[in-house]
Order: structure tokens, then C-alpha cells, then sequence
């Protein structure tokens, strides 16, 4: 009876054995499984901070740069409106010249011409002053209405020194170098 005690304590110690073994295994598989969940639970954590964090530095940028360009736009807009101002002002300025300065543009003009060539005058109706002419130029005696300047015309081409235009190349070369400046 000894050995047979001895033959069951010898079976239940080895199955108290195996299933110590296999606790231990299950006990090691489930820590290694519960590590992984944590693990992936930590990364995608980390991948959706990243997300936020990357939406959110687009979103303050598009900002950002939305505000940049309304700045940009608020002070080109004023700065043309300025400029606008002070071309309106000389436009007046110019038609409201007398004899004395209106000459003094229209020789200034007439000096850069060519001298053998023989130019038609014509004065914009707000620009009707005394004139001293050279040879080489006649005056037209219709005047262009509501324009202060004139043209002058030679071979068919017409030189244009109307008041108006003059300003408002001007005008269009500055808002174009005030937009670059700007952008």
C-alpha cells in the first residue's frame, strides 16, 4: 500500500508539475498579450496625437497665412486708394495750370521731337491757353472735349499727352510696383 501511496503521490506531483507549468505559460502568454494591447493602445495614442498635432499646425498656418494676405490686401487697398488720391489731385492739379507752366510742359515736350518733321497740335477743351509755337507745329482748331492736355499727331502717329492718360499709365506702373513691394 506504501507504493502505492507513493505511485499517486508521484502521478499528483507531476500533474501538480505540469499544471504549475502550464499556469505559468498562461500566466506569461496573457502578460505578453495584455503588453501588446497596451503597446498598441500607446501607439495608436501616439498616431492620433501626431494627426491632431498635424491638423492642428495646418489649420493655424492656413490662418496664419489667411490673416498674412487680408494684412497684405487691407494695406495694398489703402495704399492704392492713396495713390489714386494723389494722382486725382495732380490730374486737377495739371488742368488748372496757366499759360505760364502749361508752356513751359508743352516746349519740354515739343524739344524731344523730331524738328523735320511738320506735327498737328489739337488741345483737350480744358487746356485752351496762349501758345508760342515752333514752325514744325500747327494748331488743330477743334478741341478734344472734357480731356485738359493735348496730342500731337505727325505722320499719322498720335502722341498722347492727355492729361488723363499720362496719369493713369502712372498710376497703373506704381500700383504695380506698390503690389510687388507688398506681395
Amino acid at each position: 500500500m506504501a507504493e502505492l501511496q507513493e505511485f499517486t503521490a508521484n502521478i499528483l506531483a507531476r500533474k501538480e508539475e505540469e499544471l504549475s507549468l502550464l499556469l505559468e505559460k498562461a500566466t506569461a502568454d496573457e502578460k505578453a498579450r495584455l503588453e501588446a494591447g497596451l503597446m498598441a493602445i500607446s501607439e495608436k495614442e501616439r498616431a492620433e496625437k501626431a494627426k491632431l498635432d498635424s491638423k492642428f499646425a495646418l489649420e493655424t498656418a492656413t490662418a496664419l497665412q489667411g490673416i498674412d494676405n487680408k494684412s497684405r490686401n487691407t494695406i495694398l487697398s489703402n495704399r492704392q486708394e492713396q495713390l489714386r488720391s494723389l494722382f486725382d489731385k495732380a490730374y486737377q492739379t495739371m488742368a488748372n495750370w496757366d499759360s505760364q507752366t502749361f508752356n513751359g510742359f508743352l516746349q519740354g515736350v515739343l524739344e524731344q521731337l523730331d524738328k523735320s518733321k511738320h506735327y498737328r497740335l489739337q488741345l483737350g477743351e480744358q487746356s485752351q491757353h496762349d501758345l508760342n509755337l515752333p514752325s514744325h507745329v500747327s494748331l488743330d482748331s477743334e478741341s478734344i472735349p472734357n480731356e485738359a492736355g493735348f496730342v500731337l499727331e505727325a505722320d499719322g502717329v498720335r502722341y498722347n499727352y492727355l492729361f488723363r492718360a499720362l496719369l493713369t499709365d502712372l498710376t497703373q506702373d506704381m500700383m504695380g510696383r506698390l503690389s510687388r513691394q507688398l506681395g
